[in-house]
């Protein structure tokens, strides 16, 4: 008898032990189940119901920690560096730098860099192959470190063009072309391509890298040196263009910035990047008009030297006040503590007449790199954005320029 509860008891033991395994492989093969289908749901693309589902189920506590955290935004900066007729802007968000054109050889914005400690760059954008854009970035490409450089499908015959392309090809950066629509992280910021849009132009600056910088609530439309043909194009692209901030296309040129432009970027402030007394006569009476008509505050660099805007996420705020002044002659005139802005009284003065043989011996071509005597018949020949004032021989060389083998120089 005893010898049979024995067996019973043994059989109740075994029986327990399989029932055991029997749980600890159904559980191991629910754990695998479980895990193959995170594995697909983490791989799917989730629709806006998935993500709105997931929100729900992530209780309160989660969106309130969304909702805390998008109201705190590092301070990010943009800076216009003065570089006289040319282009250069620094975006500092934190530890993440990005530099849009160096403005010319002559008068780049490395000087700038060190002066804020930039010893990297995440981006450079090269907005198009003049030398007022590009001739500075040669220098900053040998001698800071830059992850990623970004320029525009084109080549063009200059010696200064030459110059950036050897700098790029020893660099290490990885070299990108840009692609409209396509976006970039910089911090708690991003930007996103805008132009160009199509693939090929008559003109060089409509090549020109058009990006939108967004911050938070703020934003800003970065235009390079677009003229209306590419304005039409990113209107009838359709895309996001709004900005709070317009940098004026082509240095205040009035071959840009057209009216519909403006009323879609619709922006409160306009910045214009270019040198004081400059022979090409820019901003031009027009484009500072159309702006001033809109209500845009105007920024500008040959006025105020480099400009300063700082944003956090919500607000912005600048290193000076505005200057709306229309023309040279324009006046502010202080009654009672109020500003009255007076007009001049040719209200659109003829372009000025002032040319740059005028103000300097040699003219420098920046299209084809040569110098000439002012005097020389191909200064005649020349597209006038490409006439660049040189007021000594050594300069030029010493620039890169070669001599006209017609008048010598």
């Amino acid at each position: 008898m005893k010898r049979y509860y024995k067996l019973i008891l043994i059989v109740h033991i075994l029986v327990l032990m399989l029932i055991g395994c029997s749980k600890v492989d159904g559980t191991e093969i629910t754990e695998s189940s479980n895990f193959e289908t995170t594995k697909i749901l983490t791989e799917k693309e989730y629709t806006p119901e998935d993500t709105k589902s997931k929100t729900i189920q992530d209780s309160t506590s989660s969106t309130t920690a969304d909702e805390i955290e998008s109201e705190f935004f590092q301070t990010l900066e943009v800076h216009f560096f003065d570089v006289g007729q040319g282009d250069s802007i620094l975006i500092k968000n934190g530890d993440y730098n990005m530099l849009i054109d160096g403005g010319s050889e002559a008068h780049g914005s490395y000087k700038y860099l060190q002066d804020y400690n930039i010893t990297h760059l995440n981006y450079v954008i090269a907005t198009h192959p003049h030398e007022d854009h590009i001739g500075g970035l040669v220098e900053i490409i040998n001698n800071i470190k830059i992850d990623t450089i970004i320029m525009p499908n084109v080549t063009h015959t200059s010696v200064f063009f030459d110059k950036f392309l050897t700098s790029v090809a020893f660099s290490e950066a990885q070299v990108l072309q840009p692609y409209a629509g396509n976006s970039y992280d910089i911090g708690d910021a991003g930007f996103t391509i805008i132009a160009p849009v199509s693939d090929s132009y008559q003109n060089l600056n409509d090549y020109s890298i058009v990006i939108r910088l967004y911050h938070g609530e703020n934003s800003f439309l970065f235009t390079g040196d677009i003229e209306a043909i590419s304005e039409s194009e990113i209107i009838n692209s359709k895309q996001e263009i709004s900005a709070d901030v317009l940098k004026v296309a082509h240095h205040g040129s009035n071959t840009s910035t057209t009216e519909q432009f403006i009323k879609v970027v619709s922006p409160d402030y306009a910045v214009i990047s270019c040198a004081n007394n400059n022979s090409f006569g820019y901003p031009h009476f027009e484009v500072l008009q159309r702006l001033r008509a809109n209500n845009i505050d105007i920024y500008r660099t040959d006025m105020q030297n480099s400009i300063v805007i700082s944003s956090d996420g919500k607000r912005l705020s600048f290193n000076q006040d505005p200057d709306n002044m229309l023309t040279a002659d324009t006046l502010y005139i202080t009654e009672n503590g109020t500003q009255t802005l007076v007009q001049p009284t040719n209200s659109l003065p003829t372009e000025p007449t002032t040319t740059p043989c005028e103000i300097a011996p040699y003219i420098g071509n920046s299209n084809t790199g040569k110098f000439h005597h002012y005097y020389c018949s191909s200064v005649d020949e020349m597209n006038p954005n490409n006439k660049v004032p040189i007021f000594n021989r050594n300069s030029a060389i010493n620039q890169g320029y070669v001599p006209c083998k017609i008048c010598n120089p």
